[in-house]
């Protein structure tokens, strides 16, 4: 099978295993998944489809309440750095999972290795990353690190809320900062659901 039609079929997989959650049946969710690697291992040339498999499973787990196999789930993923969308995505439920559990520590500090790696430019779509970052930094009483600083900073810009270099280096300014950006991105979806309605 080609990889787009590998991808495809995966896609398929999912709609599959996301109806089976939808029933309460989480375990047979998680077996789908399985199966469809299990089936397609040899055709997955550069560990996408693992990695993938890997974090829907997770994913499953942990809306199930299963927080210690989503934990192992999520850490097994090999997300690559160069992937910036999927590897912090990877980061981001991995950190929120640590953090259910206890280990805000343990979330910081992979949240901070991950934007530093995380290869790319940042973008709108990581603002639920970097609100997390913030809200466990503050909860640790830890700063961030000048380089996070203005990663921070570019996403909130992207949400079009102004914020100076000087802001950006303020943690209350910069706490400020994302929660309008957080404002802004829930207008968005409250016009995309009005639109949706019609």
């Amino acid at each position: 099978m080609a990889s787009d039609e590998l991808r495809t079929a995966f896609e398929w997989e999912l709609v599959r295993a996301s109806e089976l959650e939808s029933q309460g049946e989480s375990a047979s969710a998680i077996q789908t998944l399985q199966n469809f690697w299990d089936s397609h291992r040899t055709e997955d040339h550069d560990g996408w489809l693992h990695s993938a498999v890997l974090f829907h499973q997770g994913s499953i787990r942990k809306d199930s309440g299963d927080l210690t196999g989503a934990l192992n789930a999520f850490r097994t993923v090999n997300a690559s750095p160069a992937d910036r969308p999927f590897y912090l995505l990877a980061a981001y439920c991995l950190a929120k999972t640590l953090d259910e559990l206890g280990e805000e520590q343990q979330a910081f500090d992979e949240l901070t290795r991950c934007l530093s790696e995380a290869g790319g430019t940042p973008g709108r779509d990581e603002l639920s990353v970097v609100t997390v970052y913030l809200d466990l930094a503050a909860r640790l009483g830890q700063d961030i690190p000048p380089h996070h600083r203005d990663l921070v900073g570019e996403v909130v810009r992207t949400w079009e809320i102004p914020l100076t270099e000087s802001e950006s280096r303020n943690p209350a300014s910069l706490q400020a900062a994302v929660t309008a950006a957080n404002e802004r991105l829930r207008e968005f979806a409250a016009i995309e659901r009005s639109r949706n309605s019609r």
